[in-house]
């Protein structure tokens, strides 16, 4: 499995991203985190469970968590938020054209996901909350 790190930005403030691409690709996963973690928590077992049945994962680590930096949890606003999913989902799309996606979003993420969805409506497979 071939695992890459990237940065997004969002107003002059970086934040790390990182994906996962198992041999044989047949979609694509974006996965947004939850409250208090990050996304190499995911590294261990779930990934590698998605890479078997061949689904690639991109996430980053939201502002105030994991590799990205800055006062613990603090985030600029909501809105900042969901610019993150969209560029975080416009990088997927670039590493993997032409793929199917789906937003993954577990805990405060499900929360995040559900209303980038409910918003923006974009062009998905799909979403997990």
């Amino acid at each position: 499995m071939k695992h890459q790190e990237f940065d997004l930005s969002y107003k002059g403030k970086k934040l790390f991203g990182q994906y996962w691409e198992p041999k044989t690709t047949k979609t694509v996963l974006l996965l947004v985190h939850g409250m208090g973690e990050h996304s190499t928590r995911y590294a261990g077992y779930v990934i590698p469970k998605f890479a078997e049945r061949g689904i690639a994962v991109v996430s980053y680590d939201n502002f105030g968590h994991g590799k990205t930096k800055g006062k613990r949890g603090d985030c600029p606003s909501y809105e900042a938020l969901m610019k993150m999913i969209a560029q975080a989902l416009n990088k997927a799309r670039h590493i993997f054209p032409s793929m199917p996606i789906f937003l993954y979003g577990h805990s405060l993420g499900g929360n995040l996901v559900i209303n980038y969805v409910l918003r923006e409506q974009p062009s998905i497979q799909g979403a997990v909350a």
